[in-house]
């Protein structure tokens, strides 16, 4: 936790370009493993009928 705060309060410009350019990361990131989660589900679901 230290070393983290140290951090921001040393460096808080590149942290902030940091954060900006994170922000958009994650829901990209969201978005991919909500698609590929459906695909799998639907996959599975697919491999079920046809098992049964």
């Amino acid at each position: 936790m230290l070393l983290g705060k140290a951090n921001v309060e040393d460096a808080s410009i590149p942290v902030d370009a940091d954060l900006d350019r994170l922000s958009i990361d994650p829901t990209s990131l969201f978005t991919h493993w909500v698609v590929v989660r459906a695909i799998a589900l639907s996959l599975g679901r697919e491999a079920r009928s046809l098992a049964s």
